[in-house]
């Protein structure tokens, strides 16, 4: 039954963590493209045109009837959001290396407690890959599951200890 406890301590500091981030960051580092998009959609081709906004009336393949048109602001907004998104992946990275190392190297704090914060950090820097991932091409997205896969096996093997 101790062990379930510990178990359960430990998931419960690794969504902790990774909620406190998250919180973190709509409190202190907002999403600007809240701003970029406008309060009310636009309904009309004018509308949509003078916001930055561009209406959409074909989605490619065929012609949208009427009533289906509509006003996409993604060409504007996108360059935001990607800087936004870019930034919040590194500073998810940087948080969760911190956090990792911490969970690993931390010596007088409660083993299910250093397991919490190793989890914690692997969501968070999950939760910074899916930031930034639509915004990556499919040869960067495999360099950046690479390099997170070589680091966690590195940090694995340096701290084997840890694991045992």
């Amino acid at each position: 039954m101790a062990t379930i406890k510990k178990h359960i301590f430990t998931i419960g500091i690794a969504v902790l963590a990774l909620a406190l981030v998250i919180y973190g960051f709509n409190t202190f580092y907002p999403d600007p493209t809240q701003e970029c998009y406008p309060k009310m959609y636009s309904n009309d081709k004018s509308s949509c045109t003078n916001g930055g906004g561009e209406w959409i009336t074909s989605d490619g393949r065929w012609k949208m009837e009427e009533g289906m048109e509509y006003c996409d602001y993604n060409k504007k907004c996108n360059p935001v959001r990607e800087k936004y998104s870019r930034n919040l992946a590194l500073i998810s990275y940087i948080i969760g290396i911190a956090l990792l190392l911490y969970g690993i190297k931390g010596k007088k704090i409660a083993e299910q407690t250093t397991a919490g914060f190793v989890g914690g950090a692997l969501l968070i820097m999950v939760y910074g890959t899916i930031s930034y991932w639509t915004h990556l091409g499919d040869q960067l997205r495999f360099f950046v599951v690479l390099a997170l896969f070589g680091f966690l096996i590195w940090i694995g093997n340096k701290y084997k200890d840890y694991f045992k």
